[in-house]
């Protein structure tokens, strides 16, 4: 957003890891440590998953910011 006029410059759809291919957006691969057989795995390891959370984010992030300097 624009800190003056409130308006938005930047918007972007992001997809980390498993998602539904039918909607769109930029998709960014999750490392494999990350990679689950089901829910049930995922959520056993409760470091693991915020752990993959973070690393999410940062992958986001630098996106968002090679986008910017283009």
């Amino acid at each position: 957003m624009d800190s003056r006029s409130g308006e938005r410059i930047y918007v972007e759809k992001f997809m980390c890891g498993y998602h539904n291919p039918f909607m769109s957006g930029t998709d960014i691969d999750a490392p494999k440590v990350y990679r689950f057989k089901n829910k049930e795995e995922l959520f056993v390891d409760g470091d693991k998953l915020v752990s993959g959370i973070r690393d999410s984010v940062e992958a986001v992030v630098e996106k968002i910011s090679a986008n910017l300097d283009k």
